[in-house]
């Protein structure tokens, strides 16, 4: 965790004017309260650590419609009601990835969950196929087990932190480590067909691979548009809550990725969705 003072002062949205979808109007936001956030996402080691604990099972072990994890493409048909489901975890495997770098075709998503994510995949690399209801139960786990407020981060504080020297939309396409870590081994980025992006070295808060990593859980309720949103930087907690706002969409093309943002709904995941937790000072 690294510490990020109260104060600062940005303009969150569609500030680029590039893929302004769900996030304009531009607004500023005035951080009011310090926090402190992870310098990586979540790792799979470390959610392991969580689950034998708590014996606890995600919402991508208990689908309601049985499938072999990872076994059988599913049918286009049946792909559609499973999108709809409030359990699954959906995705491409790596050789699908591979096999259709470009144009992966709708018959190949098939279901996964964090154990099995369709990617080589070591405890040390960030953990997918965690719904918003299971980081809740996560950082919940956590918070009791050091003693300290961990929580997600509000959608503000995680583009405060993720503004601070993004990369140009040029340097996008970077080196495939992970911020200090060289690996080459494939991960939830590169089996989409990305490299990894974010170069080796950490923001200007000594934050790695945010605006540039997996799809990362907020705690703020859904909402089309920032009109009406807090401007402290607190989470927004009105709207349509039955969906949380992802941010670092990384199956979107094209930068900035620090400004795109996405809605999930609370048991529903994706081989490509993480979390990266944040902590707010006790008083």
């Amino acid at each position: 965790m690294v510490p990020v003072d109260g104060g600062g002062r940005f303009q969150m949205g569609c500030v680029s004017g590039v893929r302004c979808l769900f996030n304009e109007p531009v607004h500023e936001v005035v951080i009011k309260r310090p926090f402190a956030m992870s310098v990586y996402e979540i790792t799979r080691g470390e959610f392991r650590r969580f689950v034998e604990h708590t014996n606890y099972v995600t919402d991508a072990e208990r689908p309601d419609i049985k499938w072999p994890i990872g076994k059988k493409p599913i049918p286009q048909v049946l792909r559609d009601r499973l999108g709809r489901s409030k359990r699954s975890c959906l995705g491409w495997s790596t050789g699908d990835m591979q096999a259709h770098p470009e144009d992966p075709r709708p018959e190949q998503i098939r279901l996964w969950t964090w154990r099995q994510p369709g990617l080589v995949q070591t405890d040390q690399r960030p953990v997918v196929c965690i719904s918003w209801a299971d980081a809740m139960e996560y950082v919940k786990w956590l918070g009791a087990e050091t003693g300290r407020p961990y929580r997600l981060p509000s959608e503000a504080e995680w583009e405060y932190v993720a503004r601070a020297f993004p990369l140009p939309p040029e340097e996008y396409e970077g080196s495939p480590s992970w911020c200090d870590r060289d690996s080459l081994e494939p991960s939830p980025i590169n089996f989409l067909g990305r490299q990894l992006i974010g170069g080796t070295r950490p923001n200007a808060f000594g934050l790695c691979h945010i605006g540039s990593g997996v799809s990362e859980w907020t705690g703020d309720c859904w909402n089309r548009t920032f009109r009406g949103a807090p401007l402290d930087g607190s989470a927004w907690t009105a709207g349509r809550c039955e969906g949380r706002v992802l941010r670092d969409i990384i199956i979107v093309r094209g930068p900035p990725l620090h400004e795109i943002r996405g809605r999930g709904l609370i048991h529903t995941t994706r081989n490509h969705v993480g979390i990266r937790i944040a902590a707010s000072p006790i008083d």
